[in-house]
């Protein structure tokens, strides 16, 4: 088949898909136009198709202060590039793979694609569909929004994801951050994070034998607030003032390849306290260097509702209030320690190599897969979002529901769950306002 995949990139998701592919002897157009702030290609050759179409928008950013003409040149070139690349997906491919809220023209062109009789496959990530008012991310990149505009974009955040429900032949997602569909998805962890161990992790390095060595613990945060990165410091110090020896590092949006350098050295990694999955890109990453990882996440306790043991990747996943437990017993159990990085890297490099996470995809493309990697929005009782601590999760819907009443959860279709969150914001502050006071209207 010939594959386009486009037209962003998340930690390396999607270059490692391609490859996956073309293992299977698929021919793939892998087309990002997201910018690349963490280098995850370099040193990768492009094919002439992905240089042509990045070289547009690299240069419109080059000239962005630049004269007016030149600009305008780059910015019609931009537009007839973006037809072309349509043409070539209609006429040309078999399967269009988008990702992270990518679209050529603000989704208008699935219905064509559908006309065209071509398997279009979408992946959320996260952000892209979680509800803003339970994400600590959305949230502090919002933050001096005015309520009503947030409020807006939560409606706009719906109506993508009933568009992409009724073109999409095969959606991609993750049970915790899935609220806003009608119809079943395939799970995001059984398909898995597409990663190829590097040569330069087949040597596992820095494992500790002198008991007397301080412990190397490595935090990679690219959003510190959401990630709880203060919390995770007190910790650390905790941790030290109980006389545990501890060579904290911190990389903060820093490149891959330093990132990448600061794994062969660390004993582990934390990766934050508010996930919502037990393996994400980075705790994935240091999987292939034989590094375990401690994720803190209120999903913890909820995950076996939706996954059976064998499908949820191998990391010291704990409730953001075990998180100094969790990590002093890596500190002091060398043998856990080395026994859970090995059986993540084992997992990593037998269920998420680029091949067999392909394989899946033309599973799911071909209509041969099992009712059990399906997942039904409307069996979803999950409550706690992610990036933010429960008291903040709190906060965020109660004013999302004091500004817009039950109607801005965009969960009309799903009463059950849309109760069960009114009730979560008031919890603990029932006096502030009586939940059934909101009208049901938008």
């Amino acid at each position: 088949m010939r594959i386009f995949i486009g037209l962003g990139e998340v930690a390396g998701y999607y270059r490692q898909l391609s490859k996956g592919f073309r293992e299977l002897g698929h021919q793939v157009v892998f087309i990002d136009l997201s910018g690349n702030h963490f280098q995850y290609q370099d040193g990768e050759t492009s094919t002439w198709l992905e240089r042509l179409f990045r070289f547009v928008p690299d240069n419109i950013k080059i000239v962005h202060t630049e004269n007016k003409l030149k600009r305008s040149f780059l910015s019609a070139l931009q537009r007839v590039s973006k037809l072309f690349l349509l043409l070539y997906t209609v006429l040309l491919c078999d399967v269009v793979i988008f990702g992270f809220g990518s679209s050529l023209y603000r989704y208008y062109e699935m219905p064509l694609l559908k006309k065209f009789q071509k398997k279009l496959v979408y992946v959320f990530h996260g952000t892209d569909s979680r509800p803003h008012y339970l994400s600590g991310y959305a949230n502090i990149q919002n933050a001096h929004l005015p309520i009503d505009e947030f409020l807006s974009l939560i409606r706009n955040q719906k109506r993508m994801i009933e568009w992409v429900d009724r073109y999409a032949d095969v959606i991609i997602n993750h049970p915790p951050q899935a609220y806003f569909h009608t119809r079943k998805f395939a799970q995001f962890l059984r398909i898995g994070i597409p990663f190829e161990i590097e040569t330069s992790a087949n040597q596992i390095s820095s494992m500790k034998t002198d008991l007397d060595q301080a412990i190397r613990i490595l935090h990679a945060p690219s959003y510190p607030q959401a990630k709880g990165t203060d919390e995770i410091r007190r910790v650390i110090q905790n941790l030290k003032s109980k006389g545990h020896r501890i060579d904290f590092i911190e990389i903060i949006r820093m490149p891959h390849s330093e990132v990448l350098r600061e794994l062969t050295e660390c004993d582990f990694v934390i990766d934050e306290l508010y996930s919502d999955t037990p393996m994400a890109t980075f705790v994935a990453e240091a999987a292939t260097f034989g590094k375990p990882a401690v994720v803190g996440g209120y999903y913890s306790k909820y995950i076996r509702n939706d996954l059976s043991d064998e499908f949820i990747p191998p990391s010291l996943f704990c409730s953001p209030d075990e998180l100094e437990q969790s990590v002093e017993r890596l500190i002091v159990d060398q043998v856990f320690r080395l026994e859970l990085g090995s059986r993540a890297r084992e997992y990593v490099a037998r269920e998420w190599n680029p091949k067999k996470v392909a394989e899946r995809f033309l599973r799911l493309i071909e209509n041969r897969i099992p009712q059990d990697w399906w997942y039904d929005p409307y069996q979803n009782s999950y409550l706690h979002g992610v990036g933010f601590p429960e008291e903040k999760i709190r906060a965020s819907l109660r004013n999302t529901l004091e500004r817009g009443g039950r109607g801005a959860l965009q969960l009309s279709d799903k009463p059950q769950l849309e109760r069960k969150l009114v009730d979560f914001a008031y919890q603990s502050a029932p006096d502030l306002k009586n939940p059934q006071e909101f009208s049901t209207g938008a």
